[in-house]
């Protein structure tokens, strides 16, 4: 969330321009090592020219991957979303699963991670966690629900007696993104001698007692509550007790 000082009306606004974040982050151009070999390279150059090719330096010595195998791949796993003004409003959030993945033993380089991690991100369910409403979420929808921009919408319009299309800012926009560094898979030289290890069975996370008890009589009152506020329901009630009522004065005459 972004905001601005407006010195007209003297009040903080909030920003609502389109701003874009990728679903998957890479950071090898700003580790430490990268940054070192780059301006060591820069220096080589002459001092007197550097203001004027800043831009031409920058496209003949770009980032060299890190040495190291550590991984520098960064994937989207929570959006933290804000709606409103900059006086006020609403937070809920996206979040995708939390379940572990089993790496191969094979060495693969970042751009093989990058695009194994991004069909493995298709796999995972997103979620939107807005109070008591929990429900799944579908990860394409982020542009629209994250990045602000404008909206566009259909308006009468009394000066030309018609419908008009009028484009609006969104109010809600990302506040806080939450990534996690993918792990890369380790060298040959050290997983040739280790055995391999799979992850067989699913991995099971438990929920405190109090908590589950908890949710399912709050599920046992919804789908009561969902049943006794049906209108099928009460159809079905009143032509019973409407049947029921000419049979039971029928007995009492007869006693």
């Amino acid at each position: 969330m972004r905001y601005a000082f407006n010195m007209v009306t003297m009040q903080r606004e909030k920003i609502n321009r389109l701003f874009q974040f990728p679903m998957q982050l890479d950071m090898s151009g700003y580790m430490v090592t990268n940054l070192i070999d780059r301006n060591k390279l820069i220096s080589n150059d002459n001092q007197d020219d550097y203001d004027d090719k800043d831009n031409e330096n920058s496209n003949k010595y770009p980032c060299s991957p890190s040495s190291d195998n550590e991984s520098h791949l960064f994937e989207l796993i929570g959006v933290t979303v804000h709606t409103d003004t900059a006086e006020g409003g609403h937070y809920y959030s996206f979040i995708r699963e939390r379940v572990k993945r089993s790496n191969d033993n094979n060495f693969s380089t970042n751009s093989d991670i990058l695009l194994d991690n991004q069909q493995q991100c298709q796999q995972h369910r997103w979620y939107l966690f807005n109070d008591a409403e929990v429900k799944q979420f579908d990860p394409s929808q982020i542009v629209n629900e994250c990045f602000d921009g404008e909206i566009t919408s259909k308006g009468y319009n009394q000066g030309s007696d018609r419908f008009l299309d009028f484009q609006f800012e969104k109010t809600h926009s990302a506040y806080m993104l939450f990534y996690e560094r993918i792990n890369t898979p380790s060298s040959p030289s050290i997983t040739t001698n280790l055995p391999t290890l799979q992850l067989k069975d699913p991995i099971v996370y438990t929920i405190p007692k109090d908590i589950s008890d908890w949710i399912w009589e709050d599920n046992r009152r919804f789908v009561r509550d969902r049943h006794l506020f049906d209108h099928h329901y009460f159809t079905f009630m009143w032509t019973l007790c409407h049947h029921q009522v000419p049979t039971i004065k029928q007995d009492e005459q007869q006693e």
